[in-house]
């Protein structure tokens, strides 16, 4: 999975870990507890920001159990209710290549491993 990073701090990152209470950007219910989720992605062109020379790719690794993957064309930006994308929430391990249209990966523990990815 890829988590994209400003490329002032990406060195930082892979040296110190990307941990969830700073750099987290949703919130999933995951049994019965809000939990703070770090966005990232399957492949790196799944990001909008894939083609902004201010960010990087990090590919990085994470246990598949703190894993979720969601269908983020249903997420909904203006903060109201997300019903069909928490709904979508599942294990990374329940996940099928394809099931989606929009993958979203989530990881709700620090990663195990992260390096910079190069793009194209």
């Amino acid at each position: 999975m890829f988590y994209y990073s400003e490329n002032d701090i990406a060195d930082e990152l892979i040296e110190c870990g990307i941990k969830s209470d700073t750099y987290a950007e949703r919130v999933i219910t995951q049994n019965g507890s809000e939990v703070k989720c770090i966005l990232t992605y399957l492949h790196p062109a799944d990001c909008e920001k894939y083609n902004d020379d201010d960010f990087v790719p990090i590919k990085i690794k994470a246990p598949a159990d703190y894993s979720y993957v969601a269908e983020g064309a249903f997420y909904n930006q203006s903060g109201e209710e997300n019903e069909l994308y928490d709904k979508s929430i599942i294990p990374l391990r329940s996940y099928k290549v394809g099931m989606y249209r929009k993958d979203q990966m989530h990881f709700i523990t620090k990663p195990t491993g992260a390096f910079r990815q190069t793009k194209g």
